[in-house]
């Protein structure tokens, strides 16, 4: 892992840019390695379309240029069934 993303877990936030060029401040929830890579479980602080916190979760790749975090798409049914079960214990649901 590079020294950018270790401060950047260390620091537990982040900032994203996303496609309009909107600036979000995401906290991070938790993180884990799996055969992906960094796993990095996030929020904006949004609410989705029912009240509830929206969390997000992606790889985490190297930073970009502008000091952004890189967050890739997550590709496998076993790390989507890791995140889960993961939001699940941290939010208390079953």
């Amino acid at each position: 892992m590079s020294k950018k993303n270790e401060e950047l877990l260390e620091n537990g936030a982040f900032t994203l840019t996303d496609e309009n060029g909107t600036v979000h401040d995401c906290e991070i929830l938790f993180t884990f390695d799996c055969d992906e890579g960094e796993v990095v479980a996030y929020t904006d602080g949004t609410e989705d379309e029912n009240g509830a916190l929206a969390v997000f979760a992606s790889i985490l790749g190297e930073p970009r240029q502008n000091g952004d975090a890189n967050l890739l798409p997550i590709e496998n049914d076993e790390t989507w069934n890791a995140v889960d079960a993961a939001l699940s214990e941290l939010f208390g649901e079953e």
